[in-house]
């Protein structure tokens, strides 16, 4: 990591501005870094989730929509 990458993560937290403005937050990490968990802690504050993996996976299921509108969708991602 280069020193000004170190720095700009060392920096103290500071307080956010959101008055009447909206965050979005993007959850990132592997698998098994506890994703599900922070979403559902999340979820249980009353933060709405958009849940990206569900998406995709009503996007390319079989007899959707999305993939009877988009057959070039269908053809690249090979579903039959």
């Amino acid at each position: 990591m280069s020193n000004k990458a170190a720095q700009s993560y060392s920096r103290q937290p500071q307080k956010l501005q959101t008055k009447n403005k909206t965050l979005v937050v993007g959850l990132t990490g592997g698998i098994g870094s506890g994703k599900s968990a922070a979403s559902a802690w999340f979820s249980e504050q009353g933060i709405d989730i958009i849940d990206a993996d569900v998406i995709a996976h009503e996007i390319v299921t079989k007899g959707s929509d999305t993939l009877r509108k988009n057959p070039k969708t269908v053809w690249r991602l090979g579903i039959k």
